[in-house]
């Protein structure tokens, strides 16, 4: 059952009728039992074992750290809260051996250790109530894949609880089905081409791995923003507040402004627990570099194995240290040359590089290997003359056989020869790029499009509801080829 399944929307249903009709008090228990019938349906009864087993030991960690408070005892805890992601996670494949993974571990324990090191730091005190404390740990709003919570934030609203409201009722099921309309319509659509691509490269040319690249960089972002609006959504609508985990990622002007607005809950969860108990800018230029590469190499490890991921978060390291040391030489060019920074033209500039670097870092990110990474982007490189771009080399059974005159205007139509890609399903996939990429720009622009939707009157918000809603039913990625429960980020 996801996000994105008819199943879940039934399910949904039910827990909102039944969730606004108990009292106060058995709510949290109510939403305790649906996190677990939801992990149930999701990953199996086994690993419904396993976070229960998780939930309660790391909620005796937590009394015994609340009672001693001893560092050495601190970090005997962290370890043991994160055994478990390594020997399922990085040990298993090591070893050659198949272990039920449990869906959201990276997530889950992450949140753990923030519990523990807050109870440590007495910012938070331990949650008695191991009711409350187990539906924050296993929320279904957010433990495939996010945001990862603080105990500080949704533990005080399971104290406290709202009667219906509709309005947020309202805006919550309008998110959700605007992350729906993400997932389903864009990234699954952009997924046909991009896993296309990827699954044999050596057949494409530069210009052909060079538009696929951007193309996975919008589809990582509308698979995964789709599911934290689904998240947010569904929060919303038992009026919860999470963290809204994007803010318009690919209008950033720059790599550390990149990381404010893409996954919002990890950059916050790396800074406060990793960077700066390193010592973050507070000694130096020299040990703040390293310590930004310490933090983005962490974040490498914990997308995955392999060292194009921890090529991945080091080149976003290294993109910050570079951006740091030649900020002064930048600033007497930009003044030499008389730039307007504040300019349109400059900032689309900013905004292109930024991107770009983005963009290019993302290919240690999608491939399996480093060794791959490297060879798609030699291709990139050296791939650019006519005789790979244009297929004349070519045989007339590769998929991207493009020579000049009518062979070019098949293909086009063809959509570059991908197959279920009909020329129909390209101007679909480039109008749903507009309407989302508009609505992006105006929520940079502080015009939130929901928030308008939500003051107009009654019959016009239901139109729009149905428009989307249309819109999911008519152009959504569905059939036998089509997983919805394959969001990319519950994979990490």
């Amino acid at each position: 059952m996801s996000f994105s399944s008819l199943e879940f929307i039934y399910f949904i249903v039910s827990v909102l009728l039944i969730y606004y009709t108990v009292p106060h008090k058995v709510k949290p228990l109510i939403l305790l039992i649906c996190n677990i019938l939801f992990y149930y349906a999701v990953s199996g009864k086994y690993i419904v074992y396993f976070l229960c087993v998780y939930i309660i030991l790391i909620y005796g960690l937590g009394l015994i750290i609340e009672k001693y408070r001893y560092r050495i005892l601190l970090f005997v805890c962290i370890a043991i809260t994160i055994l478990p992601l390594i020997a399922t996670k990085y040990l298993a494949p090591a070893i050659n051996r198949t272990l039920l993974i449990p869906l959201g571990i990276s997530f889950f324990s992450l949140q753990a250790v923030s519990y523990l090191i807050d109870i440590y730091k007495g910012k938070v005190c331990t949650e008695r109530n191991i009711v409350r404390y187990a539906v924050y740990m296993s929320f279904f709003f957010y433990v495939m894949s996010g945001p990862i919570e603080k105990a500080s934030s949704i533990l005080p609203q399971l104290r406290t609880f709202e009667r219906i409201n509709f309005e947020k009722v309202i805006y919550g099921f309008l998110y959700f089905c605007w992350g729906m309309f993400q997932k389903i319509v864009l990234a699954e659509r952009l997924a046909q081409i991009v896993d296309y691509v990827y699954a044999d490269y050596s057949y494409f040319a530069g210009i052909e791995l060079a538009a696929t690249t951007i193309l996975y960089s919008f589809q990582l972002f509308f698979d995964f923003a789709g599911y934290s609006n689904m998240a947010f959504g569904l929060a919303t609508m038992f009026s919860i507040k999470i963290t809204q985990n994007f803010k318009e990622p690919y209008l950033a002007m720059s790599i550390a402004e990149f990381w404010r607005r893409w996954h919002r809950s990890l950059s916050k969860w790396l800074k406060e627990y990793i960077y700066i108990p390193c010592g973050g800018n507070r000694k130096g230029k020299f040990r703040k570099y390293v310590h930004l590469f310490i933090t983005f190499c962490i974040s490498g490890v914990w997308h995955g194995i392999g060292l194009n991921y921890i090529v991945w978060g080091t080149l976003h390291a290294f993109y910050q240290i570079i951006g740091d040391l030649t900020c002064s030489v930048r600033k007497k060019i930009r003044h030499g040359v008389r730039i307007k920074e504040n300019s349109f033209s400059y900032k689309l500039f900013k905004v292109l590089i930024t991107f770009n670097l983005v963009n290019f870092a993302w290919i240690f990110f999608r491939t399996p290997s480093l060794y791959d990474a490297i060879n798609i982007i030699k291709r990139i490189a050296i791939g650019f003359n006519v005789s790979d771009t244009f297929g004349i080399s070519r045989g007339a059974d590769y998929p991207w056989n493009i020579s000049i005159g009518i062979n070019l205007t098949n293909e086009i139509q063809k959509v570059f020869g991908i197959p279920n890609i009909t020329y129909e399903k390209y101007y679909i996939l480039v109008l749903c790029l507009a309407i989302a990429f508009l609505i992006e720009v105006l929520h940079y622009k502080k015009i939130s499009v929901f928030l308008w939707v939500q003051k107009q009157d009654i019959f016009f918000r239901y139109l729009m509801f149905l428009v989307l809603v249309f819109l999911i039913i008519l152009f959504g990625i569905y059939g036998d080829s089509y997983n919805s429960s394959n969001f990319i980020y519950a994979n990490f």
